[in-house]
C-alpha cells in the first residue's frame, strides 16, 4: 500500500467513526483534521477546540507505518472517541475525563469491546544522550556535577556544599 492509499484509508476510517459518533449525539463533529506529526512513543493525540469546533488528530507516522492494522482498529477510534467525549461532555463546563466512563461508552458504541488507555505497540527507543559528569570538591568531599553546572562555575557562578557550607572548586 503506498502512502496516498494509507492516508486515504486513515481518512476513511476517521469518517466512519465520525458517522457513528454523529448518529449518537446532538453536537455534531463536522470535520477532523489529521496530522502525521506526532513523535515519540505516543500513537495518537486528539485536540479539540469547542469554541471554534476545530478538531485535530495527530498521529505518529513512524509507528503507524509499522502497525497500520492496530491504528485502523484501535488508535483511530480511540482518538475520535476523545473528540466526541469532549464535544458532548455531559458535565458541561468541566473537562471530560480522558479515559473515563463516557469515553468508554463511546468506544463500546464504536465496537471496541475492551477499550484501553495505552497501546501495546513496540516502540524503538531513541538513542539516549550520554551525560558527562564532572567533579568539584569542597572541604568535606568530592561532588559529582553536570556539564551545565561546570560551565556555570567556569563562567563565575559559585556553588556551596550543603554539608560543610564551603565553596565548591572544580577538580
Amino acid at each position: 500500500m503506498n502512502q496516498s492509499q494509507v492516508i486515504q484509508l486513515i481518512r476513511d476510517t476517521v469518517l466512519h467513526y465520525m458517522n457513528i459518533g454523529n448518529s449518537m449525539f446532538e453536537n455534531k463533529v463536522r470535520s477532523i483534521d489529521i496530522k502525521f506529526d506526532l513523535k515519540g512513543s505516543n500513537a495518537g493525540l486528539a485536540l479539540t477546540n469547542l469554541h471554534s469546533n476545530n478538531h485535530v488528530i495527530r498521529l505518529n507516522a513512524e509507528l503507524m507505518e509499522k502497525n497500520l492494522t492496530q491504528y485502523i482498529n484501535e488508535v483511530i477510534p480511540h482518538e475520535v472517541a476523545h473528540i466526541f467525549a469532549e464535544s458532548n461532555n455531559p458535565l458541561k463546563f468541566k473537562k471530560a475525563a480522558g479515559h473515563g466512563n463516557f469515553w468508554k461508552l463511546i468506544m463500546k458504541a464504536f465496537g471496541i469491546a475492551n477499550p484501553t488507555r495505552c497501546h501495546d505497540m513496540i516502540v524503538e527507543q531513541p538513542m539516549r544522550k550520554v551525560v558527562t559528569k564532572y567533579s568539584a570538591s569542597c572541604e568535606c568531599k568530592i561532588h559529582t556535577i553536570t556539564s551545565h553546572r561546570r560551565t556555570k562555575m567556569i563562567n563565575g557562578t559559585n556553588y556551596c556544599c550543603t554539608l560543610c557550607n564551603t565553596r565548591l572548586k572544580l577538580v
